[in-house]
């Protein structure tokens, strides 16, 4: 485990050491000549060099930053939709969401529910809850249980 950290802590470096380089290629041989050898946008240098200035000159300044959004989107359904998608899942345990989505089309408009959710946003559901089987069961051709 020590030597995974050990490995990204220098691979970090290794970003930061390469981006030193290339703005110490600009400060030496000036712009084009850096566009052209590394293949780099200008507005990508100076964002660099800004970073680099900002932090003091310090090549950890260069480390890339974190690419995950800071907020995610939630699926927000309604609880009356959720229980019914529980009750299906129990009443049949290999029932998939294809199958569960005309069920619930018939369901949400008989409650008086406006939106009823996909069939892919359905298997999303049922997976956010957990997978909602009891244990997996194999059907035979004639619609019974296989018996290991």
């Amino acid at each position: 485990m020590a030597k995974a950290i050990c490995f990204l802590v220098i691979l970090k470096n290794v970003h930061s050491l390469w981006r030193l380089k290339i703005l110490v290629h600009w400060e030496k041989y000036g712009l084009p000549s850096t566009i052209h050898a590394f293949e780099i946008s200008r507005r990508t240098l100076f964002n660099w060099k800004a970073r680099f200035d900002k932090g003091d000159r310090k090549p950890e300044a260069l480390n890339p930053k974190k690419r995950t959004p800071q907020r995610k989107r939630k699926r927000i359904w309604d609880t009356k939709i959720l229980e019914e998608i529980k009750r299906l899942r129990e009443k049949y345990p290999n029932l998939g969401a294809e199958k569960i989505y005309p069920l619930l089309l018939d369901f949400t408009d008989a409650g008086g529910i406006e939106k009823c959710p996909s069939s892919s946003t359905i298997e999303r559901l049922i997976v956010d809850m957990g997978g909602l089987r009891r244990s997996s069961q194999k059907i035979s051709h004639f619609g019974k249980a296989k018996k290991w």
